[in-house]
């Protein structure tokens, strides 16, 4: 009997430890080690750089609804400001003409924060799911991510611009 070997007790009452004896027994007339699949030595870095990738992104849709916020604010406080401004200047001053772009902006923004959030978390999901299987990954979430954020800001920034240019006397 080998060292490893459960005791019979054993044996008879746990499935477990029968599985375990069964094992060995082919085992030992296969007289061949099964192999066992490469470990990614990597495995946890990779893990934690994805953990990273997560957190960078998280802190980039906050920071955007963050944004968001101050563009439909700023606007809010532009308009009482010129409204305050204009009740107590001469009547000859002229408030400056309201726009409208900026809230559109801003809630927009709002609500772009959450969607790079949950698309971060999907992302997330799919690549820690990859490197568990050892099998390689596709970037497009990633590739379209950048894609969107990029557009939304180039398209955000000619609306302000524009905006602003509108509010210039």
């Amino acid at each position: 009997m080998d060292e490893t070997d459960p005791p019979v007790s054993e044996v008879a009452t746990s499935p477990v430890a029968a599985q375990r004896a069964e094992e060995r027994a082919v085992r030992r007339a296969d007289a061949k080690p099964m192999p066992r699949p490469e470990a990614n030595p990597n495995l946890l870095r990779d893990r934690l750089a994805n953990e990273r990738t997560f957190l960078a992104w998280l802190r980039t849709g906050i920071a955007i609804t963050s944004l968001g916020f101050v563009v439909a604010r700023f606007d809010i406080f532009l308009t009482e400001f010129a409204r305050i401004s204009s009740e107590t200047a001469p009547a000859a001053v002229q408030p400056p003409k309201e726009g409208t772009a900026a809230v559109p902006i801003g809630v927009l923004l709002v609500l772009a924060g959450p969607l790079i959030i949950v698309m971060a978390a999907v992302r997330y999901l799919h690549t820690e799911r990859a490197l568990l299987a050892g099998r390689p990954d596709s970037r497009w979430l990633v590739r379209n991510i950048v894609i969107a954020i990029t557009a939304g800001s180039a398209i955000a920034g000619l609306g302000l611009t524009i905006h602003l240019l509108g509010a210039l006397p």
